[in-house]
């Protein structure tokens, strides 16, 4: 806080902490006043009173909250004693304000200074135009202090500027980029997911191997031979199917391969048991057949459809194609008698 104080000879700025003692009837108390010949600085400063200060009487005509606005109301004081009217708005310099330095510039929070700033603000030239980034430039005021500041933001080429040919074929080119980018980005993610395709299928081979050198017999390790010719010898390997067996009969199923569910599904049933075994069964028992669905095997036939990445299957479609090679059972036997019967007559034709 300054005050403008009437000394009887001079009408000086003090700080409002260089005043002491209680108001008389004139309203007059003491000040300290520094022996010095340019005391400006030891006011604007607020300087503490030291001991060879001396004191002299005085009268506060008006107090002020910066120094700045009441050095300009000190001509008035010289002039007149009379306070009535408010102070006239002083004159403001203009202040030029670089870009580089615009970021530094800091000032007390006087309302004369934040006008001055609103106004450096006003005058700074628009920030260029750029295809991907826009320095714009911010002003944050609080209690204290104000800056002006520059903030670097990215914005997209597409939204600066007024619309026109120029900047339509800037749309069109960062579209075209944005395309490209997407294309090449999606040929890597596939690339990758072959990648770990190959990797597990590596990984499962690893497996086999480990479990074909870890001591088993061969009967083990190949449980299936030769498809089973009749429903008993199926019914009999499937009772014997404990945990460890499903293990190795699922990795002799996975290396059947396919590239899709029905293919796949085809080749391990064809390895289970043949078509005259397959027209007994259905998945589900319907049309008095036997229920494939309550053995073991069909566990393991889904459980390798499910763990082989290649043809990422469901067990909706699964089902479906267990339930179709059943149902065409029939079809295939009918196929194999009449390739039995095409090839003698074709022998004879030929002798």
């Amino acid at each position: 806080m300054f005050c403008i104080d009437e000394g009887g000879k001079s009408v000086e700025v003090i700080p409002e902490s260089w005043l002491f003692g209680k108001p008389d009837s004139e309203k007059r108390v003491k000040c300290f006043w520094p022996p010095v010949k340019n005391p400006a600085k030891y006011v604007s400063q607020r300087k503490k009173p030291e001991q060879d200060w001396k004191s002299y009487a005085a009268r506060v005509l008006r107090k002020y909250d910066c120094y700045q606005n009441a050095r300009h109301a000190l001509p008035r004081a010289e002039d007149t004693s009379d306070w009535s009217e408010p102070d006239a708005t002083p004159k403001r310099k203009r202040v030029s304000v670089s870009r580089r330095g615009a970021d530094r510039l800091e000032h007390d929070s006087s309302e004369d200074e934040l006008n001055q700033a609103k106004g450096c603000l006003k005058r700074l030239p628009e920030a260029p135009k750029r295809k991907e980034m826009t320095t714009v430039p911010h002003c944050i005021v609080n209690h204290k202090t104000f800056r002006i500041v520059q903030t670097t933001t990215a914005t997209p080429s597409i939204g600066l500027g007024s619309s026109g040919p120029n900047n339509e074929q800037n749309a069109d080119s960062t579209v075209v980029e944005l395309l490209k980018k997407l294309v090449l980005d999606s040929g890597v993610i596939k690339r990758t997911l072959q990648n770990i395709e190959g990797r597990l299928e590596k990984l499962e081979t690893c497996v086999e191997h480990r479990v074909q050198a870890s001591g088993q017999s061969c009967v083990d390790s190949c449980l299936i031979l030769h498809p089973f010719s009749t429903v008993a010898d199926f019914q009999a390997f499937d009772t014997v199917l404990d945990d460890d067996k499903k293990e190795v009969l699922k990795c002799e199923l996975l290396r059947c391969g396919g590239d899709t569910t029905v293919e796949f599904i085809g080749r391990v049933m064809k390895k289970l048991m043949t078509n005259e075994v397959g027209l007994k069964y259905s998945l589900w028992g319907f049309r008095n057949n036997i229920n494939f669905s309550k053995t073991a095997a069909w566990e393991v036939v889904k459980d390798s459809a499910l763990s082989f990445k290649r043809i990422n299957s469901t067990e909706k479609a699964i089902e479906k194609s267990v339930s179709e090679w059943f149902r065409h059972s029939g079809d295939r036997i009918k196929q194999q008698n009449n390739k039995l019967l095409i090839k003698p007559s074709g022998s004879n034709s030929t002798t």
